[in-house]
């Protein structure tokens, strides 16, 4: 829904003029949800090179950098007629959730430059959703950009598109919300391509209601978008469901959360 300040409030608490400071952020961040949704969003770990490379990982140990937990559940796929692209997207449902901590939903893509993208909507305890892009630099591990914008419940098209040189735009629905120079006009060949639901800053994992990606990944290549012909589980500390597991739903179809059951990581998805 991929940090400083959450080293400055840990830095911050050791000391009786930090405890001070602490609870005027922390009141701060109470009465205006806006400045909650920004911090939160803009303190997420970078992803892993487990994450990025191998999808049979232990997503909950994929996020080491402090004491918060992060977990992701959703689709992986390497399929080679999807990669080397000029965009992906995917068609997911956006819903209001009253959840506590963060619960976000996105797609991502990485770049032969070693940048990594994801865009998608988050939603912070009872916040209404957001939409978000981040990028960043897995050379460093350092966030690179981050935007926001309101978007609505219903059906939305996320997507990750090649503009111009190696401008490419974050967009909903077709219209751009941000622009980054990737330094690179098409996609990696080597990560695989992820279709994600993530939840963090909370101890545990938390159930939620069912999301829906009703056109989990799609790729853009010499003109055309095309769904990835296959993808397996990544995750499993919640329900996750393709094809395979309930025939009514359509090839790159995806549903996450309550109602569909946990699988094993790697599990075949649609094929």
């Amino acid at each position: 829904m991929r940090t400083a300040q959450r080293k400055f409030l840990k830095e911050a608490s050791a000391s009786l003029g930090g405890l001070i400071l602490l609870s005027l952020v922390l009141f701060i961040v109470c009465i205006n949800p806006l400045i909650a949704r920004e911090q939160v969003k803009s303190e997420a770990s970078p992803p892993s090179d487990h994450f990025l490379s191998n999808p049979s990982v232990n997503v909950s140990q994929s996020n080491d950098t402090s004491n918060d937990n992060y977990w992701y559940v959703g689709a992986s796929s390497n399929d080679p007629s999807a990669e080397s692209n000029q965009g992906v997207s995917s068609l997911i449902q956006v819903r209001s959730q009253n959840i506590s901590g963060v619960l976000s939903f996105w797609v991502s893509e990485s770049f032969p430059s070693n940048l990594w993208a994801q865009v998608g909507y988050y939603l912070q305890n009872a916040s209404p959703p957001i939409a978000f892009y981040q990028v960043w630099n897995l050379t460093d591990r350092a966030e690179l950009v981050t935007g926001t914008e309101a978007v609505s419940t219903g059906t939305h098209v996320f997507s990750i598109l090649l503009t111009q040189s190696n401008i490419w735009s974050f967009a909903v629905d077709g219209a751009s919300f941000g622009n980054y120079d990737m330094k690179a006009n098409v996609s990696s060949s080597l990560a695989p391509i992820y279709a994600m639901s993530e939840e963090g800053y909370v101890a545990q994992p938390f159930e939620f209601q069912q999301v829906v990606f009703l056109s989990a990944i799609q790729a853009l290549k010499s003109g055309a978008w095309t769904s990835v012909s296959y993808a397996n589980s990544f995750g499993d500390a919640w329900g996750i469901g393709g094809h395979a597991q309930n025939s009514l739903l359509g090839q790159d179809e995806l549903v996450v959360g309550e109602g569909a059951g946990a699988l094993a990581d790697n599990s075949s998805l649609w094929d």
